[in-house]
């Protein structure tokens, strides 16, 4: 998605350049490949029927199908001290990382970007997190994944160190790519961090409490943001992710011995 979301940009410059800045028209084109998206997953995505065992002969009788638990609020104890724990980090990490509009607002005002090049921010920042994404994964499957989360965090605030301090654009663009790098890194740990620790039958709930905290959080980060580049200066707004960073930072420090490297079966 985040390499879609790359090309989408770098074709943004390009409608941008061909049309004039004619934002109407620009919108108009990226409405395609939307539409070929919902087309292709209409007529081209089909779901295979799941069931309780993988391989089944062709003389065995098809077995009935697995029945999902239904969801309750009195679930939640059964995620586990290990996943709130991780959640709350989460939560304070969450509140650190502003919105990627925050940084185009920002390097318009610094450098006085010119508007057909405005998708160069989500460039950077897209080809950060799809560069991460990929080796990440395959060092939490070898390496343990609490560890590693150190890292997102770590490129979190050296991103803000970087374009609080930055006297050019390429430096500019730089920090972004690491802000990039660390989404990349924090987003997917954090996901397999779950699959991994909480009850095998009650990981969709996980994930699900996983992208609700997130949301609250993002609206807390945006909102200090906005209240910090009002009435401050537009770079003060990565002083404080900093801090909030280093907040995180020290948190996964004091509870990683308290978090389990087990997965845990919830019985029923």
């Amino acid at each position: 998605s985040y390499l879609g979301s790359l090309l989408g940009g770098v074709f943004g410059i390009i409608a941008m350049n061909l049309t004039g800045n004619n934002y109407q028209a620009v919108f108009g084109w990226a409405s395609i490949p939307a539409i070929a998206a919902i087309l292709i997953l209409i007529f081209c995505v089909k779901e295979p029927p799941r069931f309780n065992h993988s391989a089944i002969a062709a003389q065995t009788p098809m077995p009935a199908p697995k029945l999902k638990p239904k969801f309750s609020f009195k679930n939640f104890k059964y995620l586990g001290t290990t996943f709130w724990i991780l959640m709350g980090i989460n939560a304070v990490y969450m509140t650190a990382r502003m919105n990627e509009t925050f940084l185009s607002i920002h390097t318009n005002i610094e450098f006085n970007i010119d508007p057909m090049l405005a998708p160069i921010v989500l460039i950077c920042f897209n080809f950060g997190t799809a560069l991460a994404s990929y080796p990440i994964g395959l060092l939490g499957d070898k390496l343990n994944r609490v560890k590693l989360l150190f890292l997102g965090i770590i490129f979190l605030i050296l991103s803000d160190i970087v374009m609080y301090s930055a006297v050019s654009k390429t430096m500019m663009y730089v920090g972004i790519g690491f802000w990039g790098i660390q989404v990349g890194v924090a987003q997917n740990l954090f996901i397999s961090l779950i699959a991994e620790k909480v009850p095998e039958d009650l990981r969709g709930t996980g994930i699900g409490v996983y992208w609700i905290i997130n949301a609250i959080s993002a609206f807390a980060a945006d909102t200090l943001a906005g209240y910090v580049a009002h009435n401050y200066a537009s770079s003060s707004m990565f002083i404080s992710s900093g801090l909030i960073g280093i907040l995180s930072l020290v948190l996964l420090t004091t509870f990683i011995n308290t978090i389990s490297p087990s997965s845990r079966i919830r019985k029923i």
